[in-house]
Formats: C-alpha cells, sequence, structure tokens
C-alpha cells in the first residue's frame, strides 16, 4: 500500500468517525428535547385544555342545540358529527310555557371512524 493511500483511507475513516460520534450526540439531544416538548404539550393539555376547555367546549354545544331548534342546518350540522339533538330541545325553544332547563346533548359517537356520514 502505497503512502498516499494509507492516508487517503486514514482520512476517510477519522471522517466517517467523527459523523459516527456527531449523529450519536444529536440523537441524544433531540431525544432530550423531543421529552421536553411533550412534557409542555402535556402541561398546555391539562392546563389550558383541560378542564376548562371541556366546560366550554360542553356550552358551546348545548348553545347550538337550543339554535339548532331555530336552523335546520345547525341541526344537522350537529348530527352529522354524531351529536344526538332530542327533538324536545327544538320543541322546548318553541314552547314558551316549558320550564328553562335545558337538556344536555349527546355524542353517539366518540371517534370519526365510527361515524357515518350521510
Amino acid at each position: 500500500m502505497k503512502r498516499w493511500q494509507f492516508t487517503t483511507t486514514l482520512a476517510i475513516s477519522l471522517i466517517c468517525l467523527v459523523l459516527g460520534v456527531s449523529i450519536v450526540c444529536l440523537s441524544a439531544t433531540n431525544s432530550a428535547m423531543q421529552y421536553r416538548l411533550q412534557m409542555q404539550q402535556s402541561q398546555l393539555n391539562n392546563g389550558l385544555l383541560g378542564q376548562r376547555g371541556q366546560q366550554i367546549t360542553s356550552a358551546i354545544v348545548q348553545e347550538m342545540v337550543n339554535v339548532s331548534a331555530r336552523s335546520s342546518q345547525i341541526r344537522a350540522t350537529l348530527i352529522k358529527y354524531g351529536y344526538n339533538v332530542p327533538a324536545s330541545a327544538a320543541d322546548r325553544e318553541n314552547d314558551s310555557d316549558t320550564s328553562t332547563r335545558k337538556t344536555p346533548a349527546t355524542k353517539s359517537a366518540t371517534t370519526p371512524e365510527e361515524r357515518t356520514t350521510p
């Protein structure tokens, strides 16, 4: 083996070694960063979107159920996305002699795969 061949092979080997070590270091850094981001996302979901978000969502759906008494498009949209709108909720909005207690909308399907669109 000539001297220039040995030097070239040694240089390529050192470059491969440096690249291999840098890949391992970057992988460890990326894993740590991914863990931190998952923890932040979990905190956001639990804090901002947790119980308060569920309360807001249920209140919005309840208002949509109440408005669906006057709008067939909203009623159709609620049904399309898996909410069962009780007929009594629509009738109660039109009937002024009934109590003011609201009937909550119920979710019939929990995932998009379980829902069937007309």
